[in-house]
């Protein structure tokens, strides 16, 4: 086929580096193209936005697909026209190139539709802006409206600023039309993400996430440029949150298009910002990124061809893309001056130097040949783009192509800091480790279903079901004149951890162990205000050695006698199975079950009692418990000493890690031997202080008041580079049981709380409205549509 690639940057460069490898292209043109273009492709000398001479061409020379670049054409109807002359192309169609065009557009779509984004005003008249900036907290952002190259942005970090930004914009017009409106937001705070989709405008597939670099100076100082360097992939951009970002931005965004008319064929890339909310849109684009597009193009081993195919003839759905290992970085080298006036017409020396190497690229951008020579034509002169095993590599591989002996011209700058980022925020995910929740609720939903067929058992033996325990902490049945619970809960990794330190102190911590394993269905027993009765113990082997470590099992079934006493319980003997070839050696996998009784009935304890108004009381963990361990284990390997690495208060890691957990059923007994009219529990182990609204009724659970983490909590945090939003959706984080009762009852409750040896603050209360969790102390919003609780 004939393709034709539209524009003459660095990222048509890269187009047509990697159209030009595929065999199904025949003849390949770039208009106007630049020095690089033309070494691949036949340059066409029509400007980007000449879209009826671009139409004539491609008619004339029976082009079979055009891709576009840049977003001027696609804004002015490049995709219209050649649609409406019967002719392929890649781009959105006009009306739907608004979301790029029109910032206006963009952000009333998203406040329409509930896409997350940034706070934001919309100004037409300069004395209003004024006004109203006097008003906000800055910092402040300050956009023109319309397409500025990626310059149109302003961050402000006091009034004069605003002021000046909106003078430069609205009076002095230094973006022309662009700037007859402005967009004014709040300022968000967090790591960047460019990610790229294709779509259909029905389905869509991902590009891998890069990361872009705005700011002309190290450190992100300076002005905003059209982008000085990117990489892919992004080492803290993992499948949990490429799930969420397709789910919560791209689908919507997809659909509101469509909803609106404006069905969206082409590249959709939204410019996101990862707040401590979690992720929001900062602004869309209708094409790929410049400079993302370099290093991402570098790792895909798919045919791009095929992409575009796909796109214009509905099947993106059936496109399965694959990605080259390791990592790709472009480091953009620009000319004296940019992003403000800047030189023009300088020798590039050394560009010989990278031909034939296979692993590092220059990828023109303004540049153009004077006689034999290529000369400096732009800003952005060249994107030196290289491919290695990992980040570090690739980084060291872009900056070894500079300088005297590589390539380098009169005046030239670059950014020292390119790809830094991602090797200082590279993060251990809870999915990394094992636990990937949208994997595991689906198929937790999946047993639930076919669990609910089985209780017409239970009608015919003459017994009956509380259904609103079904996939709850706890299930409930009917007998006779009182309820019966029943639990089963496993331990987890934390026996990893005991193993581990015993290694260190001789200590087993097997009693730790086994209170912990029988905490874990004790506490959701008493969720539903259920008397623990008999308890059952599992611990699978490898082989029978296992059990022959006196020290190691005598503290094991002490501890597991003891928290059975503690709690009331009967221990009713269990199942030891060896189970080699399953089970590693030295290693068990403990597991345990409770049957409570529940009596009086009235005791019961459901989610229909939760009403508005209800406070919420948190009682203070005592550390860990059993959850996230996988993940407090995985950083281990970070740390100079290990478990035995001491934390700023001189205790070692692993200890920390091994404190018990609380056991709540005798308090839980005690409230209720009170009177004390217990709405609902959660028991805030999985799922970290989201968990909180597990209750299927339509509310919001405002918190205004919280413990302070441990001081492990902010070890791990630190270690594992995670943000607090991640890290209140997986740990406790200080509280591990939440208590909903009537304001009347909160002053009495506490003091039970408090005699019982527990500690509890009256966090907060639950309102009528979206289904949701708000931690105001930590400005962190856990909504019910990202997340499956139950």
């Amino acid at each position: 086929m004939n393709v034709l690639v539209v524009g003459s940057g660095g990222r048509e460069h890269a187009l047509v580096w990697k159209i030009a490898q595929s065999k199904k292209v025949k003849k390949l043109f770039c208009a106007p193209g630049n020095a690089g273009t033309d070494e691949l492709a036949e340059n066409v000398d029509i400007a980007a936005t000449d879209i009826k001479s671009l139409l004539h061409f491609a008619k004339d020379k029976k082009i079979d697909l055009t891709v576009v670049g840049p977003e001027d054409p696609l804004v002015l109807g490049i995709s219209d026209l050649f649609q409406k002359n019967h002719l392929k192309i890649i781009g959105p169609s006009k009306k739907a190139a608004r979301i790029e065009g029109s910032k206006i557009f963009a952000k009333r779509l998203m406040t329409k539709y509930g896409i997350p984004t940034a706070r934001f005003a919309e100004f037409n008249d300069v004395n209003k802006a004024k006004e109203y900036i006097k008003n906000q907290k800055f910092p402040l952002v300050i956009k023109a409206s319309g397409p500025c190259l990626g310059k149109g942005v302003f961050i402000c970090a006091n009034l004069k600023e605003g002021e000046g930004a909106l003078k430069r914009i609205m009076i002095e017009q230094i973006f022309g039309k662009a700037g007859d409106t402005v967009v004014i937001e709040e300022y968000l705070t967090g790591q960047e993400l460019s990610f790229v989709v294709a779509t259909d405008g029905k389905d869509f597939v991902s590009l891998l996430p890069s990361q872009d670099h705005k700011q002309i100076y190290d450190g992100d100082k300076g002005p905003n440029t059209g982008g000085i360097g990117a990489y892919a992939p992004v080492p803290f951009v993992h499948k949990e949150l490429i799930s969420r970002l397709e789910k919560e931005i791209v689908r919507p965004t997809i659909d509101a298009l469509a909803k609106e008319g404006s069905v969206y064929r082409g590249i959709l890339y939204p410019g996101l910002i990862l707040t401590d909310e979690g992720p929001k849109v900062l602004e869309f684009n209708c094409r790929m990124g410049d400079p993302e597009t370099q290093p991402v193009l570098l790792l895909l081993g798919s045919d791009i061809i095929s992409i575009f195919e796909a796109v214009n003839e509905g099947k993106v759905k059936t496109l399965r893309l694959k990605w080259k290992k390791g990592s790709a970085v472009c480091l953009v080298l620009t000319s004296g001056g940019y992003p403000g006036t800047y030189e023009k017409g300088k020798v590039i020396r050394g560009l010989e130097k990278l031909r034939g190497l296979g692993d590092i690229f220059a990828f023109h951008s303004g540049t153009k040949l004077n006689g034999k020579k290529i000369v400096t034509n732009g800003g952005r002169v060249l994107g030196i783009t290289g491919i290695g095993k990992d980040l570090s590599s690739s980084i060291k591989k872009v900056y070894n192509g500079i300088g005297k002996d590589g390539i380098h011209f009169q005046n030239m700058h670059y950014r020292k800091d390119i790809g830094q980022k991602g090797l200082k925020q590279t993060k251990i995910t809870y999915s990394q480790v094992g636990d990937d929740y949208d994997t595991k609720d689906p198929v937790l939903r999946l047993y639930q279903n076919a669990a609910r067929e089985t209780t017409k058992q239970l009608t015919r033996n003459g017994f009956k079901e509380i259904e609103e325990t079904r996939g709850a902490s706890a299930f409930v049945w009917e007998q006779d004149d009182c309820y019966m619970a029943t639990v089963l809960e496993c331990l987890g990794t934390k026996n990893l951890v005991a193993d581990a330190m015993r290694k260190i102190t001789n200590k087993t911590y097997y009693d730790v162990i086994a209170h912990d394993t029988v905490a874990t269905f004790i506490n959701d027993l008493s969720t539903v205000g259920a008397k623990p009765l008999v308890v059952q113990a599992y611990w699978a082997i490898q082989d029978n050695s296992w059990l022959q470590d006196l020290k190691r099992m005598t503290d094991f079934i002490n501890g597991w006698k003891n928290a059975c006493i503690y709690a009331g319980a009967t221990w009713g003997g269990g199942e030891t199975p060896t189970l080699k070839g399953i089970v590693e050696s030295e290693t068990a996998d403990l597991a345990g079950s409770v049957v409570g009784i529940i009596k009086p009935k009235k005791r019961l304890i459901t989610e229909n009692k939760l009403k508005t108004g209800d406070r919420i009381l948190l009682l203070k963990s005592n550390g860990l418990n059993a959850n996230g361990i996988s993940l407090a284990r995985a950083i281990v390997k970070k740390l100079p000493n290990g478990y035995s690495t001491k934390l700023s208060s001189g205790k070692m890691y692993g200890e920390e890690i091994l404190r018990k957990s609380n056991i709540y059923a005798t308090l839980t007994q005690d409230l209720l031997n009170n009177n004390i009219d217990i709405h609902y529990i959660v028991n805030i182990t999985g799922h970290g202080l989201r968990k909180i609204m597990r209750a299927r009724q339509e509310f919001s659970y405002i918190i205004e008041q919280i413990y302070e983490p441990l001081e492990v909590f902010r070890f791990i945090q630190k270690n594992a580079n995670l943000s607090d939003y991640e890290m209140y959706q997986t740990y406790n984080m200080g509280m591990d049981y939440a208590i909903f009762l009537a304001q009347k009852d909160v002053e009495k409750a506490q003091q039970i709380i408090k005699k019982n040896e527990f500690s509890s603050v009256n966090a907060g209360y639950v309102e009528e409205g979206k289904r949701q969790v708000v931690i105001k102390p930590k400005n962190l919003v856990y909504k019910s549509e990202t997340y499956n609780i139950r």
